[in-house]
Formats: C-alpha cells, structure tokens, sequence
C-alpha cells in the first residue's frame, strides 16, 4: 500500500509515541572520583537496580568492570546489582559522564 503506515493499536487506540518527558532523569552526571570503584547502590547514587552509564572524552580513559578492563574508553556500559566500575584518566579534565537507572 503506497503511502500508508502500519499504527500499532492497543484497546481501539493508538500506542502512544514516547515524549521527552519519558525520558527518565539521570542519577549521576558527573564521574565518581578518577580510579574509585562504584555501584549502583554506592554513596551518592543510592539506585536499588541495574543502571546504565555513558563515557565520553577526556584523556587516557579506561574503564574496569569487576576490576576487568573493557578496553574501550569510550561507550555505554550497564552495571547489575552488584556489579562495580572504575574509571580512570590521565590528566587533565575527566570525561563526559552520565548514569541512568533502568
């Protein structure tokens, strides 16, 4: 069908499209200390979950899970409960960083 598009319905309605305000607000949108482990459930996050957490820039950025390196320095990574991450820098200013709960 030319033209036309498929809408999902729900109950004789249409599925609502998600809006900004379905975009949940972050936990944390600086980085914890450079080289100190943290977790979800940590001082200052206190988020009973799994989360979500964003690095990009800075300089010479690892990033450990479970005292792991990922080998990347830059990207999403998700903690579950009980997991824990470090990131590191060398100097200069730290990255961009900022955690969601899922």
């Amino acid at each position: 069908m030319r033209g036309s598009r498929t809408v999902l319905r729900e109950a004789g309605g249409a599925i609502p499209r998600p809006t900004r305000h379905d975009i949940p607000a972050p936990i944390a949108e600086s980085p914890p200390g450079n080289g100190d482990a943290f977790y979800a459930q940590s001082d200052p996050y206190y988020y009973c979950g799994p989360v979500t957490f964003y690095v990009s820039g800075g300089s010479g950025v690892t990033v450990l899970i479970n005292s792991y390196p990922t080998m990347l320095n830059a990207g999403a990574f998700t903690l579950t409960p009980g997991q824990t991450a470090t990131i590191g820098w060398t100097e200069g200013s730290p990255p961009s960083f900022v955690m969601f709960g899922n």
